[in-house]
């Protein structure tokens, strides 16, 4: 007599192919999970307010000392400082920018020439009772005429303003991050034109 024997799985080899799926799936998702709290902490450490703060610091500062000439840009209340190299730079913690408002860099502007001297300026400063990097912006004419005052950054410690007198004027910002009391530093130099 022969046997019959039905072709298919058995119920123990079912359960173990599940079970091996469910682990599988397990393992998987852990790996996405991981990457996901990488990924939200990364995130969260490059937005941070205070590296906000210090890059939109360093756009404007950039943007306006390259629309100035050297002979329109001046540091106020200056130090001289001798560096360990034997170099002389000027220190400030406060820069006055006169610019022009079109783009001097453009070699195919429509506009009609320029004035020859600056029509706007921009006053870089420390705001020590706040603690804020701050930037009035206004008009030349009428002289020095006050138009908006714009916060750059918070949290500040240090801000100075160098020079060799020769093209560039740096900003070295110093920020404190009042989350984990770390501070980070920012250095942004431009070259201005002659």
């Amino acid at each position: 007599m022969k046997k019959n024997f039905k072709s298919g799985f058995t119920l123990i080899e079912l359960i173990l192919s599940t079970l091996m799926f469910l682990i599988l799936v397990l393992v998987v998702g852990m790996v996405i999970i991981a990457n996901q709290r990488s990924w939200n902490h990364t995130f969260k450490s490059a937005h941070k307010p205070i590296r906000t703060d210090a890059r939109s610091a360093s756009i404007a500062f950039y943007n306006i000392a390259r629309k100035a000439s050297r002979q329109y840009s001046q540091l106020i209340s200056p130090v001289s400082v001798t560096t360990a190299s034997g170099d002389t730079l000027i220190v400030s913690d406060e820069v006055r920018f006169d610019y022009w408002t079109y783009n001097r860099d453009s070699r195919r502007s429509r506009s009609p020439l320029p004035e020859a001297n600056p029509t706007h300026y921009a006053r870089f400063y420390l705001d020590n009772s706040k603690n804020q990097l701050k930037v009035d912006y206004g008009l030349l004419k009428p002289y020095l005429a006050h138009q908006t005052t714009q916060i750059l950054a918070d949290n500040v410690v240090d801000c100075r303003f160098n020079t060799n007198e020769l093209s560039y004027v740096q900003m070295s910002l110093t920020l404190n991050d009042p989350e984990d009391n770390k501070t980070i530093t920012v250095n942004m130099e431009t070259l201005m034109h002659n």
